[in-house]
């Protein structure tokens, strides 16, 4: 596979010969020769390539891709001999045959080469990501596609995040295959592991959690140089790609998935345990278990003291398991603050920057996205997305609901106003497609509604409005692939979004703001109809949100020197407050907005 600066120079003589059969005949003789000199490149380069292939009959077409990734991100042979044989394992014994060959047409994913040469920060977000190129496996389409949708985020990555990626990368090939070494009944060290240190990510409750504790403990591996390594269970893999180049982020097939499932409250090994008996020592086989779940006590909450992570290094092995979006949290803990500061200069960015970075959809899930987006949002002028659920066991507010939506989004201008008076049928002369609506929601009834009084009705202002759903299962399936698959294309339809509403306290909701970068209004949460009109008197029927930042549902019981009483975690930092939906949660929020 060519260099890409190579390939750029092929667009550029392109370019050069178009402009000389037309009017603008006139190339400075600098990058005329610049551009011969490339050529000269390309031919020397193809015939190298073709001289190692006669020559190296063993070498796979998949190794020298390899090979050629590895040596652009400044990886030596000697490390590519080393480390290469394990790497083929790791990815699952991909073969050649899954290797493309490079495309007649010249398209990276889709994009021409003329796209990635003017384009070049779309498709890596300013540096975010690799190109993506460097990826091997050809069964990505989201990581090069994903982006010719979205508009530019206006946040963007900062250097030293950047720099901390591309460390990250060559850690986690060097050191991923050496977890299949890993036995619970061995008494290891992090030398036995090559020198590596590893937290597992262990798959639990519904899809909008499990994505924000997989970007949480992603975060924290790079505060703590640890690797990632993933759970198998509940369809990861089948829900998105491998985020890195030529290794996995999977456990290993072979891994006692048993044993680490049975990990739970009572364990010896739990940190909540051994900060309670003060027995942080290499006596638990080299490993601790994690818990920052809803349900986790004082004790486990010290995870977020200082000293923790001195304390936890001694261990080579931590298996976490949550369903919190703990992030926020890591900023309570002092050894963090700086790196934390330096990776996200914009405190607020960091789940939109690393959810982004490390989660694209499957070819299966992008199928269902791109095919309905092309479809019903491709031509819009103006999207807006409305993510709908009802958190209450009152049937009466179903029916209410609706209305309640319709009303904040029409009170804040974020739809157009209907002439209710006026049919659709006695009106011409709309403008086309003005705004499309995406309607998010397990129940259909939102979705009916909406679209019935727009369908049936002229906008004031001569705008037409489409309104749409891409799936409505009335019941949330936790667990269920086919069910996730909807929910995951639901959430980045959402996030393709101008203009977001969003339902407090949803994860799912917190999840499509993020990856968008876009503020969202959040509709207040009402119990019962009876509470309704206290509510909207005094809070509203929704408020705009203060940061894109989640929100960490479960504030830990900041006790770091057991005196008996708590600290306030939302009053400890100026930029870490009290979330705008749930009032003891805690967020990120920058700059310091002084509350509510």
């Amino acid at each position: 596979m060519f260099p890409r600066w190579i390939r750029r120079g092929e667009s550029d003589l392109v370019t050069a010969r178009n402009k000389t059969h037309g009017k603008d005949s006139e190339i400075p003789s600098a990058c005329f020769g610049k551009t011969m000199l490339q050529v000269l490149l390309v031919v020397f380069w193809g015939l190298l390539v073709l001289h190692l292939v006669s020559l190296t009959s063993t070498l796979s077409i998949r190794q020298l891709v390899v090979s050629s990734s590895l040596a652009v991100r400044g990886i030596t042979a000697d490390e590519v001999d080393n480390i290469q044989p394990q790497t083929n394992e790791a990815v699952g014994g991909l073969t050649e045959d899954l290797v493309p060959p490079r495309e007649a047409d010249k398209t990276l994913g889709g994009l021409t080469e003329e796209f990635v040469a003017q384009g070049e920060a779309d498709n890596t977000l300013g540096g975010l990501l690799l190109s993506p190129e460097l990826f091997e496996d050809s069964r990505c389409i989201s990581r090069s596609r994903e982006y010719q949708l979205r508009k530019p985020s206006t946040f963007k990555p900062s250097p030293y995040l950047i720099s901390k990626l591309r460390d990250y990368e060559r850690r986690h090939l060097k050191c991923a295959h050496e977890a299949k070494k890993f036995s619970p009944q061995t008494n290891a060290t992090e030398q036995d592991f090559g020198g590596c240190r590893f937290i597992v990510w262990m798959a639990i409750s519904g899809l909008g959690n499990r994505i924000m504790t997989l970007t949480s403990a992603f975060v924290y591996a790079l505060l703590t140089n640890r690797v990632l390594i993933v759970d198998r269970g509940l369809g990861t893999d089948e829900l998105f790609c491998e985020p890195f180049p030529s290794t996995s982020w999977l456990l290993p097939e072979s891994f006692p998935n048993e044993w680490m499932n049975n990990l739970g409250s009572n364990s010896t090994s739990k940190f909540g345990f051994l900060a309670r008996n003060f027995t942080f020592t290499s006596s638990h086989n080299g490993y601790s278990y994690i818990d920052i779940m809803h349900s986790s006590d004082k004790d486990d909450t010290k995870f977020f003291c200082a000293n923790c992570p001195s304390y936890l290094s001694s261990f080579p092995w931590l298996f976490m398991r949550s369903n919190q979006y703990f992030l926020p949290g890591l900023h309570l803990v002092p050894e963090f603050h700086d790196e934390l500061d330096k990776m996200f200069p914009e405190r607020q960015t960091v789940f939109h920057h690393i959810v982004r970075y490390l989660m694209h959809p499957s070819d299966a899930v992008w199928g269902l996205i791109s095919s309905f987006y092309e479809t019903h949002l491709a031509n819009s002028q103006h999207k807006v997305g409305l993510q709908i659920r009802v958190l209450s066991d009152d049937p009466a507010l179903l029916e209410v609901f609706p209305d309640l939506v319709l009303k904040c989004a029409q009170e804040k201008k974020l739809l157009p106003d209907v002439a209710l008076n006026t049919n659709n049928s006695a009106v011409g002369n709309q403008i086309s497609n003005s705004v499309s609506v995406l309607v998010a929601s397990l129940r259909v009834v939102f979705y009916n509604r909406i679209r019935e009084l727009y369908l049936n009705h002229p906008t004031t202002d001569g705008q037409q409005v489409g309104v749409y759903t891409a799936s409505h299962d009335e019941v949330q399936f936790l667990n269920f692939l086919s069910h996730d698959m909807k929910a995951l294309a639901d959430m980045y339809l959402l996030s393709f979004s101008d203009t977001l509403v969003t339902t407090s306290w949803s994860t799912f909701g917190y999840v499509a703001q993020g990856i968008s970068g876009v503020n969202p209004w959040i509709l207040t949460k009402f119990d019962t109809t009876d509470t309704v009109p206290e509510y909207i008197k005094n809070y509203g029927i929704c408020n705009r949100g203060i940061s894109i930042d989640p929100c960490f549902h479960n504030t830990p019981q900041m006790d770091c020197e057991n005196r008996g009483w708590t600290t306030d975690p939302g009053k400890m930092l100026p930029y870490i407050q009290h979330c705008e939906d749930v009032p003891w949660g805690i967020k990120i929020m920058d700059p310091a907005t002084g509350g509510h």
